[in-house]
């Protein structure tokens, strides 16, 4: 195994395309390799394919390399890049990780970024129980997205909208949905 490690590593420093699909193929066959992947993730330079790898490790990786993967990811610039892998996470992480990975996801600051790793987070996190606050963050950070997927995360958002306002107020949120798509081609 470390001899195959090597050998990867050798052969792609010149592409970190090849580099990601590498190990994707290795750690699917060869478990044990995940803290090794997880170091040569660290390295990559390119910080799209280092975020690519973390998104398609994400379902694989068992729970020991959690830690280690978020501080991976934690460590990328490129807030779209960084975004890919947290909404990756909060996919398929249990639900004890969802708190970290919502704190990773507010530190996100680019509007479009932040609202796709919350959008991600929103069927896991415990909407009945939000507070006024973190919802007038919520729902300003996710009117950042495209008109469709704003409107994909209404629905994720009514146990938010019953808690805050009841059911009088999801039925109001239907009723304007019903008017303003009259005014949209």
């Amino acid at each position: 195994i470390d001899t195959l490690l090597g050998a990867l590593c050798l052969a792609v420093d010149k592409s970190h395309d090849w580099r990601a699909e590498a190990l994707i193929a290795l750690t699917a066959q060869l478990p044990e390799l995940y803290p090794e992947a997880l170091e040569l993730t660290r390295q990559m330079q390119d910080e799209s394919s280092r975020a690519e790898a973390l998104r398609v490790l994400a379902a694989q990786l068992p729970k020991e390399v959690y830690p280690e993967a978020l501080a991976v990811t934690r460590q990328i610039q490129a807030e779209s890049s960084r975004a890919l892998a947290l909404s990756a996470f909060s996919e398929h992480w249990p639900d004890v990780w969802i708190p970290k990975l919502l704190v990773a996801s507010r530190e996100i600051r680019e509007g479009y970024s932040r609202a796709s790793t919350l959008s991600a987070l929103l069927p896991r996190l415990a909407l009945q129980e939000i507070d006024a606050i973190f919802w007038q963050e919520l729902l300003g950070t996710l009117t950042c997205q495209t008109r469709k997927d704003f409107i994909a995360d209404i629905p994720k958002l009514s146990p938010a909208i019953v808690a805050l306002g009841g059911e009088e107020a999801l039925r109001g949120v239907v009723e304007a949905m019903r008017e303003v798509s009259g005014w949209w081609p």
